[in-house]
Formats: C-alpha cells, sequence, structure tokens
C-alpha cells in the first residue's frame, strides 16, 4: 500500500483533511483529542523506543508493516504523541512513500520547514 492503509485519495485535500479520512478508514470518530499511539495498536504499527543520533522519530516500512521509533534520549517525551501523529502523517500522505523517514526536532516541531513532505506531516498532525 504505496502511501499508507487505504488506496483512497483526494486530489487537491489538505493533510487535515486527508487525516480525517484516515480516521473515518480505520473506523475512529475524529473527535479531538486523538490518541495516535490507539491509532497504532489499531493498525498494527509498532512502536518503539531506542536511542537515536539526531532525530526525535523515524518511520520504517518494511513490506506490509511499519514501524515507528522515537528517540529515547529526546528531552521531550511530552512532545511523543506528536511526534507519532507527525510520522503517522508520512506513513498514510499520498507522497510520502519513501521506506524510511528519518525526522529531526526541526522536522517535528517547527513549522516552518522547507521540505514540503515535513510540513504535511505536521499538518496531518495537528488533526489529533
Amino acid at each position: 500500500m504505496p502511501g499508507g492503509i487505504g488506496g483512497y485519495k483526494i486530489p487537491g485535500i489538505r493533510p487535515e483533511g486527508h487525516a480525517i479520512e484516515f480516521l473515518r478508514e480505520i473506523d475512529m470518530p475524529p473527535i479531538p483529542p486523538i490518541d495516535p499511539f490507539s491509532i497504532c495498536a489499531k493498525c498494527d504499527i509498532q512502536i518503539a523506543l531506542e536511542p537515536l543520533e539526531s532525530a526525535e522519530a523515524l518511520l520504517l516500512r518494511m513490506g506490509s508493516s511499519a514501524f515507528i521509533i522515537l528517540n529515547s534520549n529526546s528531552r521531550y517525551r511530552s512532545r511523543d504523541a506528536f511526534s507519532v501523529a507527525h510520522e503517522l502523517g508520512h506513513y498514510y500522505l499520498p507522497g510520502h512513500g519513501k521506506e524510511k523517514y528519518y525526522c529531526t526536532f526541526e522536522n517535528i516541531f517547527r513549522f516552518h520547514s522547507s521540505q514540503k513532505n515535513e510540513q504535511e506531516a505536521n499538518s496531518f498532525a495537528t488533526s489529533f
């Protein structure tokens, strides 16, 4: 499944709209606050804490499976939910089909990234 769970993608829709569509596809009501950890459990996406050199979070696709790794050395445990939601954006959004996303603190928590995919993943994550 390139791009994520389902194949239904609406051209021209904003990342926030894709987040709502994603929640509908997995039968979760789009009523905030939405727990991204529950979404991962429902979608069989494994989450692990591992020391990462210069990243806050990492998304790995391996066949039909996906893994999100959070930096165990992060000083910002309270931001883990947003990091997971950001990585779910990479997992689901059209055009985000790379096998690996290595996201730095700046990619996730600075909304003025020069990288379009990082901006889109942040916009997706704000819907949670």
